[in-house]
């Protein structure tokens, strides 16, 4: 993934470069002699204005979240298109994220969830928080799905949260593993045909 040394030691623009190194790293997997060389701010910089290790990752997923997931969700809650649409590019674009030169594979929130208990107490609740925006906007477009009549009225949306959910977390998994694009895609287009009938478009 392309990274570089910011050019000033701009709030905005050493915040970018710590979200991409904790995306690509992981909490455990990000020093903060890593943080230092990725930013180019100084310890001291560093802590002054985000704070320590556990301040700056919640920074980071905070503006991951505003950047990259939320806008992520709020196109997939949109009505324009039918529910299988809207699952499997939600899907597909998590899986682009693995071979895009501007970001790092898989989800960030994902990431941080498969490592949740590995993570200090308040990483792992600004995690959950960010995860639990996804699991209600999945609620919300399932239950407009349902009053639409493109889900079956008999459907489980506790299920269908909790499968797309793990499909979610499963791609997210299998990009950072380094799949190629084509298995994801398989997987992608097998998930949906968990949607019960009526949900998949003819």
């Amino acid at each position: 993934m392309a990274r570089g040394r910011p050019r000033t030691n701009d709030p905005d623009k050493v915040l970018e470069v710590v979200m991409k190194t904790f995306w690509e790293n992981g909490y455990e997997g990000t020093s903060l002699a890593d943080l230092v060389a990725a930013s180019g701010m100084a310890k001291p910089g560093l802590y002054a204005n985000f704070g320590d290790k556990e301040s700056l990752y919640i920074k980071a997923l905070d503006r991951y979240a505003a950047k990259i997931s939320n806008p992520m969700l709020e196109r997939f809650s949109q009505p324009d298109q039918p529910l299988s649409e809207a699952l499997s590019g939600f899907l597909k674009t998590i899986a682009l994220n693995a071979v895009s030169d501007e970001t790092a594979p898989g989800c960030m929130i994902a990431l941080s969830i498969s490592d949740l208990s590995r993570l200090p107490e308040a990483v792992q609740a600004s995690a959950l928080v960010h995860n639990a925006a996804r699991t209600l906007a999945f609620q919300d477009r399932f239950t407009r799905a349902k009053h639409a009549n493109d889900l079956d009225l008999d459907a489980s949306i506790e299920d269908l949260v909790l499968f797309f959910s793990a499909q979610a977390l499963a791609v997210s998994a299998l990009a950072r593993a380094g799949q190629d694009p084509e298995t994801i895609q398989r997987v992608i287009a097998l998930s949906l045909n968990a949607l019960p009938k009526g949900a998949t478009p003819h």
